[in-house]
């Protein structure tokens, strides 16, 4: 019986894991899984996804990553519209995208998962510049968060050096005009971040910024957070960390069905999945089920 070609992409920086800790999985899924597997090991400023693809000319069976959303939606990008699963071990800082599709945090259940009883899940991911993004691409608040954020600090404190960055930013943080043209329609608006959203989830998928929202429904959302003080983005938090019923009227979020433009007075930041994108204006659009994952067998739609 042929053994299963396996291309592993670790980012041995990601999160707070031991990068030993997971090579000793991967000389577990050569040995116990019956699989031939090649590791790469990603550098400060690899085109990661340039990467996976020349890989891929191999070929290769699957494609498993070890890293944070950062790393994942790198690799991913290699896969889109292939008939190439991928799986993931979540190892990094945010594992948001692996939460969502109830992938385990603990990297042994998460390697037994790829290892053993499966399926594949096909999901949708945004486009912008030929290069895919997987949870949200954000426009202003997050994209300055993000540059605040230090790799170090990002390993020490995890998720909470992002909320010590945006309680910084929110002190000083001005909002921008920006005229959004969704699926055609245009329309101009003052807000402090402009975020679409594949995925519910902010930072953490204990946090959901807007119910509703499908990693496979085919759409995108829009949301507009629109704040005037420190206050409001206090009370934003509150509500999402309580994830009451009735959402803060300071954030305000529509359906995209195809296509999102966004564009500002002056250049605004921009982040997808966590890396800094460069500056407006941006366009986004969104490709139906065209990523296959391996998650659990009793995961629910």
């Amino acid at each position: 019986m042929d053994r299963k070609k396996v291309f592993i992409v670790l980012n041995p920086v990601a999160g707070t894991t031991d990068p030993d800790d997971v090579r000793v999985m991967f000389g577990e899924c050569g040995d116990e899984g019956g699989m031939e597997c090649e590791v790469y090991e990603t550098q400060e400023d690899d085109d990661v996804t340039a990467v996976v693809r020349d890989a891929l000319d191999a070929p290769f069976d699957l494609v498993v990553v070890a890293g944070g959303d950062g790393t994942v939606s790198s690799v991913a990008s290699a896969l889109v519209n292939s008939e190439i699963p991928l799986a993931i071990l979540p190892a990094g800082t945010g594992n948001v995208f692996a939460q969502e599709l109830g992938i385990p945090e603990d990297l042994e259940e998460a390697m037994s998962l790829i290892l053993g009883e499966h399926k594949v899940r096909s999901v949708d991911v945004m486009e912008m510049d030929e290069r895919y993004y997987l949870l949200n691409i954000g426009v202003g608040m997050s994209a300055s968060m993000m540059e605040e954020t230090e790799r170090s600090q990002k390993r020490s404190l995890g998720f909470f050096a992002y909320i010590l960055a945006g309680v910084k930013k929110a002190l000083g943080y001005q909002p921008h005009r920006y005229r959004v043209t969704v699926d055609g329609e245009e329309q101009e608006v003052y807000a402090s971040e402009v975020m679409v959203l594949n995925s519910p989830a902010l930072g953490t998928s204990a946090i959901h910024i807007q119910d509703g929202i499908r990693l496979d429904d085919g759409q995108m959302e829009v949301c507009f957070l629109q704040t005037k003080s420190v206050l409001d983005y206090l009370r934003i938090g509150t509500s999402l960390l309580l994830d009451r019923e009735e959402r803060s009227p300071h954030i305000h979020c529509a359906k995209v069905n195809e296509e999102i433009t966004i564009e500002a007075e002056e250049e605004v930041g921009v982040q997808g999945d966590g890396d800094l994108l460069g500056t407006t204006p941006i366009t986004v659009h969104v490709v139906s089920q065209s990523l296959r994952v391996i998650v659990p067998q009793d995961l629910e739609r």
